[in-house]
């Protein structure tokens, strides 16, 4: 398993890829101050499942479909641009 820290809003954050089984592509746990990746998805969906997840992480107040709305309204714009986080490409995982 893959571990690093992010700092998000000013505060670390720990990211971590672990398989999360085929009902969740990711998941922000605040308390914890920890992020988890499935790894099981290609690269154009992990990038827009991690910019999901930073957004839980930059503010925990927000509903799960105000999270959507940005990150439907960020990641195409962010893709379309090149975008493509650093921590994903580290990870030694192929862009498909």
């Amino acid at each position: 398993m893959h571990r690093t820290r992010l700092k998000i809003a000013g505060r670390f954050w720990s990211v971590r890829f672990a398989d999360l089984g085929s009902e969740l592509d990711g998941e922000c746990i605040p308390r914890e101050h920890e992020i988890t990746i499935n790894p099981n998805q290609p690269s154009k969906d992990l990038a827009s499942t991690f910019l999901h997840e930073v957004l839980h992480a930059a503010d925990p107040a927000l509903s799960e479909k105000r999270v959507r709305a940005l990150e439907d309204a960020l990641f195409p714009i962010l893709w379309r641009d090149g975008w493509r986080p650093s921590i994903l490409l580290r990870r030694g995982r192929r862009r498909k």
